[in-house]
């Protein structure tokens, strides 16, 4: 059950709260509200009213408690970790789970044990001392009887900046995608200890072994996912005038470059260098195309009369032709496809067909209508990612997790 323990909520959490979130939650529930955040108020100005309103009961606790609950999951825990799972199937049972959650408190989680039943919130307002670790929240989710993911979240407390906060990490392994979804806010301290890396690697290790999971290794490689993922959102955006530009000149281009080779080389180049300078100078025309033709389409018009969900903001990737390249749009409103840099370097990258690293804004009916995520191949079977809004939540977090399903299943 939820607790509603009426009291405020300790400085170590709302320090771990985004002060925006927290004033959005007061400008849609507290009716009287319209407080403004000059520059020389309090940081946690919004915070010190957020007490007021709770102290004086114009906040129902179920409300405060549905907040926290989707900050600690979600808010400012932007840096996400997702393993592909090979099996999930012992994870049906609502006992199973349970037995499994206790298991944490052999990995140090020591109020693991008390997890009874769904949805479990314990001292989620209260904060914890320095040193502390437990878990604060667990729930599961169902679809028509069947379990469909599990969550959890880990406070710990810690020092920041030399300042007390609870630190949290949110996991969540979703049984429909079968998949492991680590999340862990980056509060960049001067402490040099603090290391994001270093917290994924330890949390995740732990709740592999609680749970009896198994990552999927077999044929998973990051940098194939993105470039695929790249790939087919340019491609699609650029499917006309790659075709009207092939039509009219692709053989000429083919024939003259082999002309223009053997009239001043001496051996037979190669056939993949042959191809090569004709896919070159094919993307230099792509991108005549592209900038001056009266037919481009604004980011927009894209999922209306392209079907296409996101464009690529950023790429940077290694090829042996030319070592280590980038291509960057002009602004986040832009895609990629409208910086000429990107076709001075495509060939190369679809020759490398592997990205070290990307950023894609997807494009969404609600708001926020665009929202980017980077994506980076720090780990061969890991996705990781970093959410580039200040703060999310759960519906871009699964919109996120669906499409990494989907390139995977065609990189």
């Amino acid at each position: 059950m939820i607790e509603t323990p009426g009291n405020p909520i300790s400085p170590k959490v709302h320090r771990s709260l985004y002060n925006y979130a927290v004033k959005k939650f007061l400008a849609d529930n507290v009716e009287e509200f319209n407080y403004v955040h000059n520059s020389d108020d309090d940081e946690l100005v919004y915070s010190h009213l957020l007490d007021g309103y709770i102290e004086d009961g114009t906040l129902e606790d179920i409300k405060v408690e549905k907040f926290l609950i989707e900050q600690i999951n979600y808010g400012r825990m932007r840096n996400m970790y997702v393993s592909f799972l090979s099996d999930v199937s012992h994870l049906v049972d609502e006992n199973v789970i349970r037995g499994k959650l206790h298991n944490l408190k052999q990995k140090g989680y020591d109020n693991a044990n008390l997890i009874k039943g769904f949805p479990f919130v314990n001292n989620i307002r209260g904060g914890l001392d320095r040193g502390k670790k437990e878990v604060i929240y667990s729930d599961i989710k169902k679809n028509n009887d069947a379990i469909v993911s599990v969550k959890f979240v880990i406070a710990i407390g810690t020092l920041i900046d030399g300042v007390e906060v609870n630190n949290y990490i949110a996991a969540e392994i979703n049984l429909e995608l079968k998949m492991l979804i680590l999340k862990i806010r980056n509060w960049e301290p001067k402490d040099s200890n603090y290391s994001v890396e270093k917290i994924f690697e330890e949390i995740h290790h732990k709740v592999l072994d609680a749970f009896d999971l198994i990552i999927l290794k077999k044929d998973i490689k990051m940098s194939k996912l993105i470039y695929s993922m790249v790939k087919d959102l340019s491609n699609k955006v650029l499917e006309k005038p790659m075709n009207f530009v092939n039509e009219k000149i692709e053989k000429l281009v083919e024939n003259n470059v082999s002309k223009w080779c053997n009239a001043i080389l001496d051996d037979d180049i190669t056939q993949t260098d042959l191809s090569l300078l004709k896919t070159n100078i094919l993307n230099s025309y792509y991108k005549f195309y592209m900038n001056y033709s009266e037919q481009q389409l604004g980011i927009d018009e894209y999922q209306e009369k392209l079907s296409v969900d996101g464009y690529p903001r950023y790429v940077k990737f290694k090829d042996e032709t030319i070592s280590e390249a980038r291509a960057k749009s002009p602004s986040p409103h832009t895609s990629l496809v409208s910086a000429n840099v990107f076709y001075d370097v495509k060939a190369s990258l679809d020759h490398a067909e592997e990205l070290n690293m990307a950023t894609v804004y997807w494009l969404k009916n609600k708001n926020p209508k665009t929202f980017g995520v980077s994506y980076h191949t720090d780990y061969d079977h890991i996705c990781k990612l970093n959410i580039l809004p200040n703060y999310f939540d759960e519906e871009i977090c699964d919109y996120v997790l669906r499409k990494i399903k989907q390139y995977m299943q065609t990189s």
